[in-house]
């Protein structure tokens, strides 16, 4: 008896889950307060894989922000999130990863470590970059308050200079406009990424 029930609540676990033939890479970017987390917290819900925050690795060293010491720290956390990615993907998971990389997108070479380390692994490597419109992406911040966004919306012009909203992706990458409900933002992932 107990494992009939255990093996029917195993099925619905994972009928309420999309699940993928190999593993998915999928990096969510964009610039802060673009709703990269909230999609990517959202498509957690609905497929199994490990969550990869560049915020949770960094925060530890939010005081250090505005010091040549921080350059250091972030290097070690792109460092940590490839490293956990590939660790997972091996693995078999799926990786979501949640990081801004705002304008490491559109550096030569950049995507090609991502895609190799897809290939490596036998994983699917899917981008979706979140854009809204600068006025919404300002207001988000302004309304989240977090201390590290201050300088952002101090000194607007100099933000969107060193963290442009629209920047190219390759073309099997998503752009997505967060202005729309969470449920259809999180549908078109869901669709783009079987």
């Amino acid at each position: 008896m107990f494992d009939y029930f255990f093996n029917f609540f195993v099925i619905v676990c994972v009928m309420d889950r999309v699940l993928f033939g190999n593993p998915v890479l999928l990096i969510i970017n964009g610039v802060p307060g673009s709703g990269k987390t909230t999609l990517s917290e959202g498509v957690l819900k609905r497929i199994y894989a490990a969550y990869i925050d560049k915020d949770s690795i960094n925060n530890g060293f939010t005081e250090e922000r505005e010091s040549e010491f921080y350059q250091f720290v972030k290097r070690g956390t792109y460092k940590a999130i490839d490293n956990l990615a590939r660790i997972n993907l091996e693995l078999g998971n799926n990786v979501i990863i949640d990081a801004t990389f705002a304008r490491e997108v559109t550096q030569e070479g950049w995507m090609r470590r991502y895609e190799e380390m897809a290939e490596e692994t036998g994983a699917v490597f899917r981008l979706i970059r979140c854009v809204a419109p600068e006025e919404v992406i300002k207001d988000r911040l302004e309304k989240r308050g977090y201390e590290r966004d201050r300088w952002k919306v101090e000194d607007w012009g100099e933000f969107m200079k060193w963290e442009p909203i629209y920047v190219p992706i390759p073309e099997y990458g998503l752009e997505l406009d967060t202005l729309q409900t969470l449920d259809g933002c999180i549908q078109q992932a869901l669709d783009y990424l079987r």
